[in-house]
This record gives structure tokens, C-alpha cells and sequence, in this order.
């Protein structure tokens, strides 16, 4: 697979993502996302934008993206990290996205028909 892979949800079914173990990011919150980890080890973690107005939120400007799986390289992750609100869940901090690695990560969601 190349570079460029990109995957997308079919539908904008978000609501099927939980049952293969994606939840609300409380990293991403401007636009929405959706996360899951996917390696900790390598600290590999899948985001999808649910957010129906996706606008970037520095420039304003609507990237386009919701519904797209991305691959982040992490360069921290703490699956216990006990937020200001006293919640404890994931929190990463995404360095870069190399998306050739993607589809052997999400075979559960392809066997789904779901991407």
C-alpha cells in the first residue's frame, strides 16, 4: 500500500465504531474525533472526525476530512490520564500521520463492510 491510503467510513455510521472499540476523544475536541489505540507499544492511535462542521480551528477554514480514519504516531500516550473533570481515559499527543500502515489496523472494520 502506498502513502496516500485514505480511508473513509462509509455512511458516517460513528455510532457502529464503538462496538470496535472507539470512544470520544478528550484530546480532540474542536472538531469532534473519535480515537482508538490501536499499538500501545509503538504508540499508535486511530482518529475519525465526527464532527459534521469540521473546521480547522486555527484557520477557520473546513478541511474536509470527517468520516476519514487517520493513523498518528504518538510521541506520548497515557492510558490513564486523569483529566481536570476527574474522568480518566487516553490522552495522546499525535506527532505524525503515516496512513500506509492503516489498513492493518482496521481489517475488523473492512471485514464489517464499515470503511
Amino acid at each position: 500500500m502506498g502513502r496516500n491510503v485514505i480511508l473513509k467510513l462509509k455512511e458516517n455510521n460513528f455510532d457502529a465504531l464503538s462496538d470496535y472499540g472507539f470512544g470520544q476523544s478528550k484530546v480532540a475536541i474542536y472538531p469532534t474525533k473519535l480515537f482508538k489505540v490501536v499499538d500501545v507499544n509503538k504508540q499508535y492511535v486511530i482518529e475519525i472526525c465526527n464532527d459534521k462542521i469540521n473546521r480547522n480551528m486555527w484557520s477557520g477554514e473546513d478541511v474536509n476530512d470527517v468520516g476519514i480514519l487517520k493513523l498518528w504516531e504518538c510521541e506520548g500516550l497515557d492510558l490513564n490520564y486523569k483529566w481536570r473533570d476527574g474522568e480518566i481515559s487516553a490522552y495522546y499527543d499525535a506527532k505524525r500521520t503515516d496512513n500506509k500502515l492503516l489498513p492493518m489496523y482496521v481489517q475488523d472494520l473492512i471485514l464489517a463492510g464499515l470503511v
